[in-house]
């Protein structure tokens, strides 16, 4: 059975893989990011899984930045009856906290003490000592009678000594009824509010600096129906200020914030308070603060240097360092900008979305002083971000829309994502959005433009091919009030710039940042047009047929052949050779259905070399009628030929792309189905004349649909319109392996027990390997072929004295390219051998300085090297004949004399051009001394036996033994050990004879 087995099963699995079309799937929900499967790629989503970047009604108020840096703001989101939040990651991510309901009218943390958070709702304050995860309410406040709809309006933590206490404003919205200042001390057991008298005012704002343990004073801005009252409040020590500051007009709301230089010791301590009187008359002004003397005020004027008549500010926040202060100040939903206390200003160039800045905030102890926060209400509202110093924000958290089903508009992935940070995303609500991902993974969306800014639309995107790489250059298309145009930004979309174009645009291609090709419409024909300034203007109109162009593109060498071609929605292929001065079909008619059949196209990556360019139409293909994806050789073929000659009927081929290494990916828009395979992408390694195409479904389920494909690297993006998500697949496998050991060109491999190893290849489990006898492949031995799910494999036994040559490819779950092949010989016998060394033989003494070195022969061998060494280690050789010059025969005479006395080792191995021996062991012998000379010297002539240098017959030696001899050392050990003990016997026979001589 198992040999029936071990027959069968190869024969099956090469039938499989020769069929037209591979499929492979299966019935999950789409995991975690895994190389060649389809994944999911997370979108800009509400609730705690989506980490509430879409928060839908958001309408955020009251931004407080704990000591720790903690983010807390109140919202109010549809899709939670919960109303603060908070965020650990500088507004990345948001949660609510401390499950709040009710309407929150402030709220404060405490200066040294992160976990101490309190808010105010329904005119109480609650306490929480957990960060917010718990909340208990303080006492009620001492309202006088009938003010029990007062509202409190600020909250200031407050700390001295051993003191911590709790400070709150509050207003009461009657005719001629007023609110109060409160302190509270909540390190004293059963305390009650004690009320701070500050006269007939609402209490708008009231504010403490990082100083208050020595000023023990509040800032209060009040207000009756006259008049801004500025008032300074002591607290412990003698009440209020006897000398506040009045402003003519009556605020309705009041922002405070203090510089970062602010410094109670300083001879003019000053802060910025900002005053929103709902008719514009309000405005920033620079408070002096001395200490022990009346408040006084300058008016900075803001509108009137910005060219406003009128002005409120809603918000203000001072950011920066003593020597790069920044004063920001919101007006509306407009940012103003001051780099000098208040001197000059200038508006954002993008402002965040909403139609109110209702918070503006910088981090603690942050050394980055560009970094600023924004919370806004209304339409769009958000939390944002700038890290230009409120130049241009981007809304990251609790925005205030969402991405309904097929709202999904375009997307665009540069070349090197995601480690440039290039993914784009355009998506629909009430206005359109523009998203960019920066770890180019779907972890993390800023919104980088929303239509509310412009009042436009856009429905394209496109980048720089060189994007990520030496630019940042983006491209949008849309409209301004129904007036077609094109948005560019040389920064990633920070900015961008409007540029009119001279039709509605149906297609587009771009090849740089400064070249780019439109396709439109004007009625009767359709017209293509090119740019060389980024869309400035555009040359070189030209007509491209009677229908609307569906895609364009630009030859992979545009800047040396000048060739762009485009198809149009009824099944014809336009190519340029001039430039776009002029464009001729080229190829038939592809096929149409009800009269309709819209064309995408591609040039083959070596197009330079080869003339392919490749077409489909999105024609719902039938059983009858396949042909959907063409290729036709520019020059040679007149005629569209199909190459996807099995494609599941029912395909919808919206768009094809190919990598640079030639892989051809065609997207299929049909909705993913499973027995029978539908859907997904059709892949293709090798799109010619014998393209094998596979259906690539894994990962995906019923009912996806795809569109909108892109390609970067060996990465796909797609959008799933179905589910309103992104999904990528990693084509890892789209890469040759790389073949490890045998090593190229491997000498002396052995015969039995040899392993092909090779890098494994993320995403595959199973391979295919072959062994040739040529590097054709195409004499494969039956049983050195076949399919494994590990990176190596053992080989049968190999011919001695043989080339072979292998491969290996990936086969699942995606068929991949072949390696490139590597080969090895193997080795002159099947058993581990060397030649067998004759003279000098092992051990042997009084060999002359020249001596003649013998060994056995072995066969195939074409020659042998041999060394000769003072070392046993063959560090230092004496004798070196390798390569070009190993001995041809088994005998050698040394020319170099050696050193008489002296002890050298030997050894040789057999060689021939393809492989080689092992070396042989190592043997040892001494040279002879030079002659003693005597009084009467006797002339001894001692000659070796006679060398016949004949070579002996082809034989192999398998682990010979030494030859029979007895080692010198030996003789001389027992010499010395016979004289010792005859040394020994005599001493004993003495003592033994005294001894008797004296008893006697």
């Amino acid at each position: 059975m198992v040999i029936f087995l071990r027959i069968v099963t190869p024969f099956l699995f090469c039938c499989c893989i020769t069929l037209s079309h591979i499929t492979f799937y299966v019935d999950t929900a789409v995991a975690s990011s895994t190389p060649a499967r389809w994944t999911e790629v997370p979108v800009p989503a509400q609730g705690d899984t989506g980490n509430w970047v879409l928060a839908p009604g958001s309408d955020i108020n009251h931004l407080t930045v704990s000591s720790d840096n903690t983010l807390y703001v109140y919202a109010n989101p549809t899709a939670t009856g919960e109303r603060l939040f908070r965020s650990t990651d500088n507004g990345t991510g948001w949660s609510p906290v401390g499950s709040v309901s009710r309407v929150i009218t402030a709220i404060a943390t405490d200066p040294t003490d992160a976990r101490y958070i309190y808010y105010a709702a329904e005119g109480r304050v609650y306490s929480s000592a957990n960060a917010g995860i718990t909340f208990e309410p303080l006492p009620p406040l001492p309202f006088n009678p009938g003010a029990a709809d007062s509202i409190i309006t600020s909250i200031v933590a407050l700390n001295h000594a051993e003191n911590r206490l709790i400070a709150v404003s509050t207003t009461d919205p009657g005719s001629y009824e007023y609110g109060n200042v409160y302190v509270f001390d909540r390190t004293v057991i059963f305390s009650t509010w004690q009320v701070v008298n500050i006269g007939s005012y609402d209490v708008l704002r009231i504010a403490a600096s990082k100083d208050f343990p020595l000023e023990r004073r509040l800032l209060a801005v009040t207000a009756n129906e006259t008049d801004t009252v500025i008032s300074t409040v002591y607290i412990g020590v003698s009440g209020v200020s006897a000398a506040p500051l009045v402003i003519p007009g009556s605020a309705r709301s009041a922002s405070v914030t203090f510089p970062a230089d602010y410094s109670f010791f300083s001879v003019d301590p000053y802060l910025f308070v900002g005053l929103n009187n709902g008719d514009g008359s309000g405005d920033v002004y620079r408070i002096s603060w001395p200490s022990g003397l009346p408040v006084s005020s300058f008016d900075l004027n803001t509108g009137f240097k910005l060219g406003m008549k009128s002005i409120d500010i809603t918000s203000l926040c001072a950011g920066g360092s003593p020597t790069t202060p920044v004063l920001v100040a919101g007006a509306g939903g407009r940012i103003l900008v001051s780099p000098d206390n208040g001197l000059t200003w200038s508006e954002s160039v993008k402002p965040p979305t909403g139609h109110e800045i209702t918070g503006l905030a910088v981090l603690n102890h942050n050394p980055d002083t560009s970094v600023l926060f924004a919370v806004t209400a209304g339409s769009e509202s958000a939390f944002s971000i700038s890290d230009d110093s409120g130049a241009t924000w981007v809304q990251i958290g609790l925005i205030d829309t969402l991405i309904p089903l097929n709202n999904i508009i375009d997307l665009a992935v540069s070349p090197a994502s995601p480690a440039d940070q290039g993914l784009f995303l355009i998506t629909r609500n009430v206005y359109f959005s523009l998203w960019h991902c920066p770890d180019g993974a779907g972890n993390s969306w800023r919104r980088i433009l929303c239509s509310t800014l412009n009042s436009g639309a856009f429905s394209r995107i496109a980048l720089s091919p060189a994007y990520g790489q030496r630019t940042r250059t983006v491209f949008l298309y849309g409209s301004i009030s129904n007036t077609p145009c094109i948005w560019r930004s040389k920064n990633g979309g920070r900015t961008f710039t409007h540029l009119s174009t001279p039709y509605p645009v149906d297609a587009w291609a771009v090849f740089d940042d400064n070249t780019l090709a439109i396709a439109g419409y004007d009625g009767s024909k359709s017209r293509i047009s090119l740019s060389d300034n980024g869309g400035y203007f555009y040359t070189n109109s030209a007509v491209a047929g009677e229908q609307q162009i569906n895609s364009v593109a630009f030859s992979p060498d545009y800047p040396r052949d000048r060739t762009l071609i485009a198809g149009n929605n009824i099944g014809r292929v336009f190519m340029s050779t001039d430039n776009a001065i002029s464009f001729k079909q080229v190829g038939q008619q592809l096929p149409l259905a009800s009269g309709f059949g819209r064309v995408s196209i591609a040039f083959d990556p070596r197009y330079a070399t080869n003339s392919k360019i490749y077409a489909a139409t999105d024609v719902v293909s039938t059983t009858a009628s396949p042909d959907r994806i063409f290729q036709l050789i520019i020059g040679k073929s007149r005629s569209w030929e199909n190459i996807d000659k099995s494609l599941p009927a029912g395909s919808i081929i919206t768009r094809i792309t190919l990598s640079r290494q030639g892989v051809l990916y065609a997207l299929n828009s049909r909705a993913v189905t499973q027995s029978p395979d539908r859907g997904g992408i059709e892949r293709s390694l090798n799109p010619g004349e014998a393209a094998n195409f596979e259906t690539v479904i894994l990962g995906l389920n019923n009912g996806n649909t795809l569109m909108g494909l892109c390609l970067s690297g060996n990465r796909l993006w797609a959008m799933d319109m179905a589910n309103t998500r992104l999904v990528t697949y990693e084509d890892t496998i789209a890469v040759p392996v790389a073949p490890l050991s045998p090593v190229n060109l491997s000498p002396g491999v052995t015969p039995e027990g040899t392993r092909l190893d090779w890098k494994a290849v993320s995403g595959a489990n199973t391979y295919q390997w072959q062994v040739s006898f040529n590097d054709r492949f195409s004499d494969i031995p039956g049983d050195l072929q076949g399919y494994c799910e590990g990176s190596s494999v053992r080989l049968p036994a190999l011919e001695i004295s043989e080339t072979y040559y292998w491969r290996v490819r990936v086969t699942k779950p995606v068929l991949g390219p072949w390696s490139e092949h590597f080969s090895f010989s193997v080795r002159l016998g099947r058993e581990v051998f060397a030649p067998r060394l004759l003279y000098p033989s092992p051990g042997a003494a009084g060999v002359p300085c020249s001596p003649v070195f013998q060994w056995s022969a072995v066969a195939g061998a074409a020659g042998y090297e041999l060394q000769v060494s003072p070392d046993i280690s063959f560090n230092e050789l004496v004798v070196k004949r390798h390569d070009v010059s190993a001995i041809p025969d088994t005998a050698w005479q040394i020319d170099v004399p050696l050193d008489p006395g002296k002890t050298y080792y030997w050894k040789v191995k057999a060689v021939n051009p393809l492989t080689e021996s092992a070396w042989s062991a190592a043997s040892a012998f001494v040279v002879a001394l030079p002659p003693q000379e005597t009084t009467a010297p006797l002339a001894v002539t001692i000659s070796p036996p006679p060398i016949q240098l004949t070579p002996l017959p082809p034989t192999v030696i398998v682990n010979n033994p030494p030859e029979p001899g007895f080692p010198l050392g030996i003789i001389y050990l027992l010499v010395i050990t016979g004289v010792l003990l005859v040394a020994l016997l005599t001493g004993i026979l003495i003592v033994l004879l005294k001894k008797h001589i004296v008893n006697y």
